[in-house]
């Protein structure tokens, strides 16, 4: 330790440091002049891994009044070590690569809540339901539906104590299909009540990216692979049609990062999702339209492997839960073409989404197995408007034929994106 008076002018203080230990030489000063800026370089003689805030400069000052800066704090693996002040003293602080560890945590929640959107339920714009074919009891129905799109995410991480924050922006791209088949029943018992019941399954593939702009630029690219099925059932009567549905999708995530000194090179996740969503609506007549207005909810819960980088570093999402409610409304106008046969009713839906879960949370591990919590935000307030058209058709035999179009696009402050998704189902 080094005990000095008043630290003025411009110069460099060269202070050896051990970031296996937290050894240090320490410079004590009675105060820093205002003008004073100093460059503090480290010569580090140990194995550097996550350790507590080290002090460097003991200030006997409330406040540095001077500039600093400093020179070889370099970066091992995914800890990152900078030089902080607090409370007029400098410290070497470590913590986990919060930009990189972030991109992977959000690339994980975008690609289950963009997805999970999606396949929320089947009949989701309202306007290609599960009928029943006029004339009979019951009848069995087959479709099937193909969808992409695109999103993009920003989102910040925190470490567990809060101090300090990485903001991560990811890029979403997207495709699949799903096929599913039902038995539907109308008024039954005479109870004028229509019911329906149904299982589905589906593939969805696609890509996350995200850049990455450090000392040494990077990317970090995933492939995600992602199987899904479940059951879904729906009640009518009159305006009013409800439905909930079952569903499990398994998830399997590659990561990969240019910059080699990560490590993460096709490290794989895998992620479990279970989710029940329901949702009820009311067609009201508005003269020459219809206004259908609707409301639901999705609880998902998911559990993850544990991420393995190549140095040894491990990244492990706590198992989470997702609570979203969501209000909107549709409105629609059918028409009857000339065949009689055939109605089509183009569409436009607003929605709101909120998720009202606690924000996700990891644990970051270092070579030498010491632990860092990190703390993800959550995206908050998610608007989604769709425009769409929906065609239906009278068969031979009394079966029928329904198909729609829907275009969404989701916003907020922190998410932008959009889907498509072409749906076909036929009832006999």
């Amino acid at each position: 330790m080094l005990t000095a008076g008043v630290l003025s002018g411009t110069g460099t203080v060269n202070l050896d440091i051990n970031l296996d230990t937290g050894a240090t030489d320490l410079l004590h000063v009675a105060s820093v002049a205002a003008g004073a800026n100093t460059t503090y370089a480290f010569d580090n003689l140990g194995v550097a891994r996550l350790i507590p805030d080290v002090l460097v400069v003991q200030n006997d000052a409330a406040t540095y009044d001077g500039a600093f800066n400093s020179s070889g704090l370099t970066s091992v693996g995914l800890v990152n070590f900078t030089l902080i002040e607090n409370g007029g003293d400098l410290y070497v602080h470590a913590e986990a690569d919060l930009g990189v560890l972030g991109g992977i945590t959000d690339a994980v929640s975008l690609t289950q809540s963009t997805i999970g959107a999606m396949l929320d339920h089947p009949g989701r714009s309202g306007l290609t339901p599960i009928g029943n074919v006029p004339g009979s009891d019951c009848g069995v129905g087959a479709w099937g539906r193909g969808l992409g799109g695109a999103a993009t995410g920003t989102a910040e991480t925190f470490n567990a104590g809060g101090s300090s924050a990485g903001s991560a922006r990811v890029d979403l791209s997207f495709g699949g299909a799903q096929f599913g088949l039902d038995v539907a029943c109308d008024n039954v018992g005479s109870s004028g009540v229509d019911v329906a019941l149904g299982a589905f399954g589906g593939f969805v593939a696609g890509t996350t990216t995200q850049n990455i702009d450090g000392t040494v630029p990077s990317t970090t690219t995933a492939n995600v692979q992602q199987g899904s099925g479940g059951v879904y059932a729906s009640v009518a009567k009159d305006q009013f049609s409800a439905e909930i549905q079952a569903r499990y999708d398994a998830t399997d995530f590659t990561f990969s990062n240019t910059n080699a000194s990560y490590g993460l090179i096709d490290a794989g996740l895998h992620t479990d999702r279970y989710t029940l969503s329901g949702a009820a609506s009311y067609a009201l007549s508005l003269g020459e339209v219809d206004l259908t207005p609707r409301a639901g909810f999705s609880i998902s819960r998911t559990t993850a492997s544990v991420l393995e980088f190549q140095n040894g570093e491990t990244l492990a999402p706590d198992a989470s839960l997702s609570l979203v409610g969501f209000i909107g409304g549709t409105l629609s106008k059918t028409f009857l073409l000339e065949d009689q046969l055939t109605a089509v009713t183009p569409f436009v839906t607003g929605t709101l989404y909120n998720d009202f879960a606690d924000a996700s949370t990891s644990v970051f591990t270092d070579q030498f197995g010491t632990t860092q919590g990190l703390v993800s935000a959550k995206p908050g307030l998610v608007g989604e408007a769709s425009l769409g058209v929906g065609i239906s058709r009278a068969l031979d035999g009394n079966a029928t034929f329904d198909a729609s179009l829907t275009l969404d696009a989701r916003f907020s402050d922190q998410l932008e994106g959009y889907g498509v998704a072409a749906k076909a189902r036929v009832q006999f």
